[in-house]
């Protein structure tokens, strides 16, 4: 379950929402993060990418090659990109975020981040399209300071029986 504020606003991590969730004494994991759109450029390639900040990647073992912590200034991009762009590990990557962006383009601030693997999940769009980043990476990015976008929510508890007791709790 993802949960998340309405059209996308940010969630201040001093609400403290994950303790709350946690409280509820609900066999749960709560992980916050971070999401938005950037344009990634190598050389003169420009892609449209919804990067995602999380502290570790999701737990599908056909997602992840190699390690599940995501560093600070690297990135993990779909192999579809990663193939369309001919990239190599640990060649650097420049990232614009496009939230909130209004003025002009000169205005526009670059990230630099180093690529570090590629993830399959056998759906080429969201291979094409989804990057990963560290959480604080994210929050750099988007200028989310101590907020999240929302919290991953991950229980055996059934979806239906989940939500009920989550409503009652908050």
């Amino acid at each position: 379950i993802r949960l998340k504020t309405i059209f996308g606003s940010s969630i201040s991590e001093l609400d403290r929402i994950d303790s709350t969730l946690l409280q509820s004494n609900l066999k749960m994991n709560v992980t916050p993060f971070v999401r938005g759109s950037v344009v990634i450029q190598k050389n003169k390639v420009n892609e449209g990418l919804l990067v995602e900040g999380v502290k570790y990647l999701p737990s599908f073992d056909h997602l992840v090659n190699g390690g599940r912590f995501v560093n600070d200034d690297e990135i993990i991009i779909g192999s579809s990109l990663a193939e369309s762009l001919k990239l190599d590990s640990s060649e650097a990557l420049y990232l614009v975020p496009l939230d909130g962006f209004i003025g002009d383009v000169k205005n526009l601030k670059y990230y630099k981040l180093i690529f570090r693997r590629a993830f399959t999940t056998g759906m080429d769009e969201y291979d094409r399209n989804l990057a990963y980043v560290s959480i604080n990476t994210a929050q750099k990015i988007f200028n989310m300071n101590d907020k999240v976008s929302g919290y991953i929510i991950n229980s055996d508890i059934k979806t239906d029986e989940l939500l009920n007791n989550l409503n009652d709790s908050i």
